[in-house]
């Protein structure tokens, strides 16, 4: 079903003719009240993440919603950790700067301008090499009549 057909199955329930930014708002709050709802399997996917050298920071992709799991190109866990515990432990004038072939630590930072999560990692890698992230997909919010709803 596409979103224009969407808004008009809910214009003809509710008797609205000419509401579309409204019924935009409330469609998409929907559907995001239902992936927050559970941890929807057919949302988790996975992707690689390039660990440049020299570099404690890494921007993901703007379709993470939620980061589940973190490894190294061999297969070592990258142990994620709340941003207070991060900047409790692991912040610079907290610890030398550190640089290992692989971090140890992460933790998601926030955001980036593009709308992309931003994290931090510990230690810092010494050589550019590949991890492996699993995380949740976002669902984009739709706003053209023709839009579709993608893995819902």
């Amino acid at each position: 079903m596409t979103f224009g057909a969407m808004i008009q199955a809910l214009y003809d329930r509710i008797g609205l003719t000419t509401e579309a930014t409204m019924v935009a708002r409330i469609v998409n709050e929907a559907k995001d009240e239902l992936i927050s709802e559970h941890r929807w399997p057919w949302l988790e996917t996975s992707a690689n993440v390039t660990l440049t050298t020299n570099t404690g920071t890494v921007t993901l992709g703007t379709d993470v919603m939620d980061v589940l799991e973190f490894y190294t190109s061999a297969g070592n866990p990258i142990e994620l950790v709340h941003r207070d515990v991060f900047e409790e432990l692991y912040r610079p004038d907290n610890v030398a700067a550190v640089t290992s072939t692989n971090p140890e630590v992460a933790c998601v930072q926030g955001t980036a301008t593009t709308g992309a999560y931003s994290m931090a990692l510990w230690k810092v890698p010494s050589a550019t090499s590949t991890a492996v992230m699993r995380y949740l997909r976002r669902i984009p919010d739709v706003s053209l009549s023709t839009d579709t709803f993608q893995h819902i």
